[in-house]
């Protein structure tokens, strides 16, 4: 059975082409109550046991669905069911149950428990619908096929093996000792530091050309950071300063030279 109702409020009609018998409903969205329908009936669950009955004896391409009037305002949806019931009398010559239309949105059925445990026992031994139905050597091939490439989720273990697994790992570690966990001697020690040191003040900003208070001209300042510290200044500011954001602070200034070799010659000269 296809769907080919719209995605609108109205009401619908299910029709057996053999015996032209039908079934009358009404849905906000007539496509997606189709889709519940197919899908109960598939499974075997449907509420109308004679659609259900029907069905199953002449199979699912013999039904068709279609719409019979769509309707505007979803609030008349019952009102409008109610006249089509009353036109084609379907509780007659067809498998509506109901003589009266009613919507059931927003009621909640209160069932007791000895209900529930009648219920139960009725449904025990039926088949669940698709639980123990054998599928064909196509599907399972296409499923198969399907499959191939895929990762597969890794097994859940429970908390006792897990637990196990990794007693048995540290068992097994025990006594080994990690070169990483080898304290390095002091003259290695003062390599790396030499080594670090180095590298760090390579990738440190030099700083040329500033002119203290007095008119001395400083040479490469490599740690701005600690220069600043030494002499009382603010890091920002003098930063401003080198680069010409700022004339002067606290007296210190830059020379206004276009290359570091030409400050080299400046400094030479003094």
């Amino acid at each position: 059975m296809e769907n080919v109702l719209p995605k609108q409020a109205g009401v619908y009609a299910i029709w057996n082409l053999v015996n032209r018998k039908m079934y009358i409903g009404s849905s906000v969205n007539m496509f997606e109550r189709l889709r519940l329908h197919r899908k109960l009936l598939r499974r075997q669950v449907h509420f109308s046991s004679h659609l259900q009955a029907a069905w199953n004896m002449y199979g699912e391409e013999q039904f068709v669905a279609d719409v019979i009037e769509l309707v505007c305002v979803p609030s008349k949806l019952v009102h409008v069911e109610q006249y089509w019931i009353n036109v084609l009398r379907p509780w007659e010559n067809g498998y509506n149950s109901r003589i009266i239309a009613s919507n059931n949105a927003g009621i909640k059925l209160k069932i007791s428990k000895e209900q529930r445990m009648k219920m139960s026992q009725s449904r025990r031994g039926r088949p669940n619908g698709q639980k123990g139905v054998k599928q064909s050597q196509e599907t399972i091939e296409k499923r198969r096929l399907k499959l191939i490439g895929q990762k597969r989720r890794p097994q859940r273990i429970s908390l006792e093996v897990y637990d196990a697994r990794r007693a048995k790992i540290s068992k097994a570690l025990k006594g080994r000792q990690n070169i990483w966990h080898i304290a390095p001697s002091p003259l290695i020690r003062e390599k790396l530091s030499k080594a670090l040191s180095q590298s760090w003040i390579g990738r440190k900003k030099i700083y040329y050309g500033f002119v203290s208070p007095g008119g001395i001209h400083i040479g490469a300042v490599v740690d701005l950071q600690k220069f600043c510290t030494s002499y009382h200044l603010n890091h920002q500011n003098l930063s401003a300063v080198y680069h010409g954001k700022r004339v002067s602070h606290k007296g210190w200034t830059r020379l206004r030279l276009s290359s570091p070799i030409q400050l080299a010659f400046s400094f030479l000269s003094t």
